[in-house]
């Protein structure tokens, strides 16, 4: 109604001053309905007062009503006339949709021309609509606030496809409907309905600094940042701009991408047996701050290792230690190996630590007057073994004693002591220590 009322009153103001000699000749009038109309959308909305963002210039015989937002002509010949669209500093012409007139000669389409767009041959009484988008500085910062690099305030910014400047729609192959998140990574054009904005592809992480770990870039207010993967598009109708201007308290158009990251710390791991001694050189893990770590994942574990001729295995860490963690600070981990000797079947190493173990030695008093079926065992007693140091009601029914010819079985002892009268040995500890050693003798006499 403004733009009526205003347009009409001008209409008026001109009649009165206009004398009737200067009155139009009749072939150069301006024809009824061949007024152009120009729209304007910013950032994806539309303008009602857009005269110091966008410069309107007719080219030819004609004037631009900023009131009304009309260019109007003097037609002669031809119902179409050329436009050239200038953005002011801070905004670029996104893109030009106008309805031309084809087919004379030196139409051009929409071109650029001069640091603007010229729409040439334009229908005349249609509806030129330009897009403009803002143009934003995009700074880039380390963690401390020093700038690493940064994109100039030119009308396309580097790291980003701009849209094509065409007077005709974005085809279906164009058109890309930006994630939940605004990112359109691997998209050629960032477009979406009427949402033209600054499109800024976000750049991969500098080198990382000694003693950091970076993951992407941080943008907005503390407390309510929004992280930024490297690759993805900084799209605009994702990003509240102006709230983004206040990160540095200007309303200068620029962008501050912060670093994300934290430090690293290093987690030492040293391996030694119950007695303390070094089985071999420390290794080393990385965890950045604040993460939760595991010390018995991403590191060296090896299951045994030897140390002057004894066998070791994993025995878990050092007392007190807890496997997972926050990284706090630099962190040094005991790996604790214990002694295995025996177990295995030729006599040697078995892959279980000795104290979680009782041997069994089955022999007889004279291997010239009988046999034993087993010479030896070990029970694992892991399942079993708790706060104490023995283990009660442990019971064993490994071997059998065989008596030669002209010999017999007189008896299984332990300790001297009888521990069964049968030739197959079934015994019941009382109590069992782990990791001790038990015999027992197959009696045979002739």
């Amino acid at each position: 109604m403004k733009k009526r009322l205003t347009a009409l009153l001008m209409a008026v103001a001109m009649a009165v001053l206009l004398p009737a000699t200067a009155a139009l000749a009749a072939d150069d009038t301006q024809r009824d309905g061949t007024a152009i109309s120009i729209n304007v959308v910013t950032d994806g909305a539309e303008r009602e007062d857009f005269s110091e963002i966008l410069t309107v210039e007719p080219l030819g015989n004609g004037s631009f009503d900023a009131g009304s937002g009309r260019v109007n002509f003097k037609f002669s010949r031809y119902d179409c006339r050329d436009i050239l669209f200038t953005a002011a500093d801070g905004y670029a012409i996104e893109g030009i949709c106008a309805t031309l007139v084809y087919g004379l000669d030196g139409s051009r389409g929409i071109v650029s021309s001069g640091g603007g767009m010229l729409a040439d041959n334009v229908k005349g009484g249609s509806t030129v609509t330009v897009y403009l988008r803002s143009v934003y500085r995009v700074v880039y910062h380390d963690e401390n606030g020093a700038v690493l690099g940064e994109n100039t305030a030119e009308a396309l910014a580097a790291g980003r496809t701009p849209l094509a400047i065409s007077n005709r729609p974005m085809t279906e192959e164009q058109l890309r409907e930006p994630d939940a998140d605004g990112s359109q990574e691997g998209h050629e054009y960032c477009y979406s309905a009427l949402d033209l904005n600054t499109c800024e592809i976000i750049a991969a992480v500098p080198e990382d600094r000694a003693g950091y770990v970076y993951d992407g870039w941080c943008v907005g207010a503390p407390g309510s940042e929004t992280k930024l993967s490297p690759g993805t598009v900084f799209y605009g109708a994702a990003y509240s701009f102006e709230l983004l201007d206040g990160c540095d308290g200007e309303a200068d158009r620029v962008i501050n991408l912060y670093r994300t990251g934290a430090p690293v710390y290093t987690v030492t791991v040293r391996y030694e047996n119950e007695e303390g001694e070094t089985l071999r050189e420390p290794s080393e893990k990385t965890v950045a701050a604040g993460s939760r770590y595991d010390v018995l994942n991403g590191i060296d574990l090896p299951v045994g290792l030897s140390h002057n001729g004894v066998f070791y295995v994993f025995d878990g860490l050092k007392e007190g230690a807890a496997a997972e963690k926050i990284a706090d600070g630099d962190d040094e981990v005991t790996f604790v190996y214990a002694a295995d000797a025996m177990g295995g079947a030729d006599g040697g190493p078995d892959g279980i630590a000795d104290k979680y173990q009782a041997f069994i030695i089955y022999r007889a008093n004279d291997n010239s007057l009988g046999t034993v079926s087993v010479p030896g065992e070990a029970i694992d007693l892991r399942e079993d073994i708790g706060a104490g140091l023995s283990l009660e009601n442990v019971s064993v029914s490994g071997s059998t004693a065989g008596a030669k010819p002209g010999a017999r079985f007189t008896g299984w002892t332990l300790n001297g002591r009888e521990a069964g009268s049968g030739p197959v040995l079934e015994y019941t500890f009382d109590t069992v220590i782990p990791g001790a050693v038990y015999t027992f003798v197959a009696n045979f006499s002739a």
